[in-house]
Order: structure tokens, then sequence, then C-alpha cells
């Protein structure tokens, strides 16, 4: 018995594959903001430097803290989304409501 468990080849057990649940309304990130960023292919510091341009002083460290939301900079959201030609509203909801 001992000599026929030790020519028997351990095999591990299979796991079983699990389906990736598919979300309808699916997105890399939880901020439009940020998804319209990658979406055109921009940075932080891209925006940074346009921001700076247009006279708001800023950094990309600045921005992705407005994009990520902690901290609000009206001046910095609004250069933002005009960066990317849409409407504060679109990108910050939250903020008509407050």
């Amino acid at each position: 018995m001992l000599q026929l468990m030790r020519t028997q080849k351990r095999t591990k057990p299979q796991r079983k594959q699990q389906a990736i649940p598919q979300r309808a309304s699916w997105t890399p990130c939880n901020s439009r903001a940020r998804l319209l960023i990658v979406k055109r292919g921009l940075t932080y510091a891209h925006i940074a430097e346009q921001l700076q341009q247009q006279g708001i002083p800023c950094s990309a460290f600045n921005v992705a803290n407005v994009v990520r939301g902690f901290t609000k900079r009206p001046d910095v959201r609004q250069g933002i989304a005009n960066v990317l030609g849409v409407d504060v509203g679109q990108l910050w909801p939250e903020r008509l409501a407050s």
C-alpha cells in the first residue's frame, strides 16, 4: 500500500473558472472627467500646462486631486471642462446640487 501511494502522481485539484460579471455601463473609473481624459489621450501634466496658459496657477498634482475629488477648486474645474470641451455640470453634477 505504501509503495502504491508513492508511485501515484499527485495532482492539484482543478479550480473552477469564475466568470467576470459584465456590467451594462462599465467604465474603467468612477470619474467622468477621468474617463474623458483617458479617452482623449491626455495627461494631467498636459492639462496643467493648458490651464497655466489660461492663467490658472496649478500643477499636475492639483489637476489630479480635482479630478479624483479630493479638492474642489472651481477655477481648475472650469479650466478642465474648457480643455475637454464640455460643461462643468456634465463632469461634476454634484457641483450643481450643492
